[in-house]
């Protein structure tokens, strides 16, 4: 498949995302809170998964590489993170999780934070790619890391080490001994 053609299937897939949008998520009353918490997360990230795919394809085609991968990585945990509560979701609809803890998994993927004064801890993004990896694993009958292989290149492109840095912006010139930038 050519980078055009995976640039269409990606904004096919965004259009139809798009589709789907919820303006409004009218108030459930059940004796839990989980469905509309649920209901609401993930529209929200619905929303958020547009907006950062939408701005990374006109930085791609406009050749701002460093910047549509950094969207990109975000994007990946977005994705993650609505994946995660997803597969949560199922084990509360099969009855193999409460509802109480329902509640906290949503709770965990809104309103946790990294700050010191947060009651609820963020999760690290690699502890929700490797549980998803070990439940693709699992589901397949075989090894899957290709969430953390996808995400680990994301995270080397972002920050400025050599993946970040040479690699989108030096081209060494073995004739020449010199790098072109």
């Amino acid at each position: 498949m050519t980078n055009e053609q995976k640039r269409e299937e990606a904004q096919q897939y965004l259009n139809n995302l798009t589709k789907t949008l919820a303006s409004e998520i009218s108030y459930i009353t059940t004796a839990s809170k989980s469905p509309m918490v649920y209901a609401s997360c993930i529209e929200v990230l619905k929303y958020r998964i547009v907006e950062i795919a939408e701005d990374a394809i006109t930085l791609w085609d406009k050749g701002s590489n460093l910047s549509a991968y950094i969207l990109n990585r975000s994007l990946l945990e977005t994705v993650m993170v609505a994946e995660w509560i997803n597969y949560h979701a199922e084990d509360f609809i099969d009855g193999k999780m409460t509802a109480e803890k329902m509640h906290e998994y949503l709770m965990l993927a809104t309103h946790a934070s990294r700050s010191e004064d947060s009651p609820l801890k963020a999760r690290n993004i690699m502890s929700i790619i490797e549980n998803l990896d070990k439940r693709f694993s699992k589901e397949e009958g075989k090894e899957i890391k290709s969430n953390e292989v996808i995400y680990g290149w994301h995270s080397d492109v972002s920050h400025p080490n050599t993946p970040g840095a040479y690699l989108l912006h030096a081209k060494t010139v073995k004739e020449t001994y010199s790098i072109k930038l």
